[in-house]
């Protein structure tokens, strides 16, 4: 394989695993896309079980994807029901109520 090849798959591969570590949708997207591109690699070299690894890679990262949605899905629910039960009812000297 030409080496400037494997320097642009390998910057992709290592920048989508730090915007995944980063929690951030581009580095799912990118690290789905470099599986891909392997793909094409594989198809051209004829080694075939190689796209069988590249599979279970894309089906871990859409995994991994759709678990940290949930959690950030949960974690902002719970976040939204903290604020609500922390609000409470505080009088100034005036004697108006004020919700903090």
């Amino acid at each position: 394989m030409d080496l400037g090849l494997q320097a642009v798959l390998s910057a992709i591969g290592i920048y989508g695993a730090y915007q995944t570590g980063e929690k951030k949708l581009t580095g799912w997207l990118l690290s789905i896309l470099y599986q891909i591109l392997w793909i094409v690699y594989a198809l051209f070299t004829g080694q075939y079980l190689f796209i069988l690894v590249c599979l279970v890679y894309v089906w871990v990262y859409a995994k991994a994807y759709r678990s940290w949605r949930e959690d950030a899905t949960h974690q902002q629910g719970s976040h939204e029901a903290m604020e609500a039960a922390i609000q409470v009812s505080v009088r100034d000297p005036a004697g108006t109520s004020a919700h903090i």
